[in-house]
Formats: structure tokens, sequence, C-alpha cells
């Protein structure tokens, strides 16, 4: 038997693709934990005077968790539900300890969902046999699971970790099946003109010494604006086997082609190509890279206004 998953899923790309890459924290499989385990260092490292035996006991072994290499989303995860254990019971009302926490897991989350909407992309019109239709099926089931365990942040961190170890093996097994996503030419709508295409820049020598790798490969990329989780712009750019690379922008939705090019030894551009929504700009997006795998950067929305904030490579 075999299954059509939630119809076509269509997207009209204009430009051929790109590569990038940001990093993860320190021993972390993202740097999605970096600012919880910052502040959770500082305090070991300069105890409060006031704080009880207890507290004292309870950043220690948070720190001791965070610290723990972790290489998967999952492992982060089990790390991060350990930490917020430990300081919940003795920090309750902390409000910066809950604020990084609900951060970390609220971007877990948006990657996960990014991650099964990729697979229901990749699948787009094709049909599925009946055990990897179960699978997506399942990996669905999981994501709705852990948005809906929102009671705690350790909670919501397990059953993220679980949606993860179903959704990963799933993605990987469907890039692998099938080519690329449908992509149709892109619609103007009337009175309307293609928006000019963006002049990149020169790229240096390849092999030029520094951080900035020549390309990124098949490898994830995640940019994060520096703003509250509500209100953050996340980039989303992955490769497909075929080799077209396609980004998604979470905040204000965005969906189009990219293209990275190093520009010097630590600095490179991702320059984006929209096909969402209509007559977007194409830009570019300034990378700093502070080590081989993450760093900063600066750029816009397709609507003008600005951005700066953290990337991150992802295997």
């Amino acid at each position: 038997m075999e299954l059509t998953f939630k119809g076509a899923v269509c997207i009209t790309l204009t430009m051929a693709g790109l590569a990038f890459s940001p990093d993860t924290g320190a021993g972390h499989a993202t740097n999605f934990l970096d600012e919880l385990q910052s502040e959770i260092t500082n305090r070991v490292a300069n105890p409060d005077p006031n704080a009880s035996k207890a507290q004292l006991r309870a950043l220690s072994n948070a720190a001791r968790s965070l610290n723990r290499n972790t290489r998967t989303f999952a492992a982060d995860l089990g790390a991060l539900a350990s930490a917020a254990a430990q300081l919940n019971a003795q920090y309750t009302n902390d409000a910066t300890l809950a604020t990084l926490e609900a951060a970390a897991v609220a971007r877990y989350s948006s990657e996960a969902h990014a991650r099964l909407d990729t697979v229901y992309l990749w699948i787009g019109t094709n049909r599925l046999a009946r055990g990897l239709s179960n699978q997506v099926v399942r990996a669905d089931a999981a994501l709705n699971r852990a948005d809906a365990a929102t009671d705690s942040v350790p909670a919501h961190a397990r059953a993220l970790a679980s949606a993860f170890n179903k959704i990963l093996p799933v993605e990987k097994k469907v890039r692998n099946l099938f080519p690329a996503p449908i992509i149709l030419p892109p619609v103007v709508p009337p009175g309307f003109t293609n928006p000019p295409p963006v002049t990149l820049p020169p790229p240096v020598p390849p092999g030029t010494p520094g951080l900035a790798p020549d390309s990124i490969g098949t490898r994830y990329v995640n940019l994060l604006e520096n703003d509250v989780v509500n209100d953050q712009t996340i980039f989303y750019f992955s490769t497909a086997h075929t080799g077209a690379q396609i980004y998604n922008v979470h905040h204000p939705e965005e969906l189009g082609l990219w293209t990275y090019i190093r520009t010097a030894a630590d600095a490179a551009v991702i320059a984006v190509a929209p096909d969402y929504p209509a007559n977007a700009n194409q830009r570019l997006l300034n990378l700093t890279f502070t080590n081989a795998t993450s760093g900063t950067f600066t750029g816009t929305t397709f609507f003008g206004g600005s951005l700066e904030g953290s990337f991150a490579v992802i295997e």
C-alpha cells in the first residue's frame, strides 16, 4: 500500500543554489544552549553570597549537565532537561533562568518544525511505501506531542528529543529517495516586474587561510536574529543531494534559493533569491566567522528591516 502525503507541495524557485555554515555551542550539536550555559558558568564562577547550599549545588549540577559533550539534537535536549530540572527545583522565581531555558527549548522546537516541513516539501506529490509513510506519521505525531508538552521545560525538552529521533531518520530517507522538491517557474503578478538580481561579490581564491570555509557542502545552516523568541527571524538553509540549495524563513515567512560565497579569510556572504513573497528583492547576508562553524551575521528582511545575530553550521 502507498500513501501520498499532504497533497502536492510546490514552491517557485528562481535562482541557482548556494552553500553556508554556522556553528554549534562548545561540545553541542547546536549553539542553542550557549546562552544558558554561559549564565550558569558565570554563576558558578561568581557565587551569590546569599544563595543557599542547595541552590549552589543545583548550579553545579546544571553546569555539569550542560558541559557534557552532546553531538545530537536529542543529546542536547537531554542535557537541557537535566539542567532545567536541577535549576527549577531551587530557582522557582528566577526570571533570567526561566527566560533562557524557554528560549533554548523554543529554538529546538523551531528546528524540529523546520526539519519536518522539509520532509513534507521533499515528498511533494511523490508516493511512499507503507513503512516509510507510517514513519512520517509517527514523526508528525511525536512533534505534536512535544508541542503539547509545554507544562515544564524538562518535559518539553524530553518530548522534543523523542520527536527528533523520529524526524531525522525520516528526513534522511526522504532526501535520499527523491531528487528535490517540485520546482515551478515563478509567477509574477500582473503589473509587477522581477526585482534585479543581486550583484555577487568576488570570491577569495580556494584554500585561502582563515576561518571561513570555501564551501558549506550539504550541511544545514541556521541564522538566528538577536531578538526575543516570539519576534525572532530565523533562516533555515539546506541542500538537496541534487545540489539545489533551498531556504525558508520563520517570521516573516519567506522561501527561495541561496548561494554561499567566501569573500575573505574570515568572512562570507549568503545571497538569497526569494520566490515567496512575490517580487521580494534578492539580497546578501554578511557572515563573520569566529570559528570554523559559527559566528555573527548582518543583513535585512525581504522588506528592508535590518537584522543582526548569530549563525551556526549543523551536520
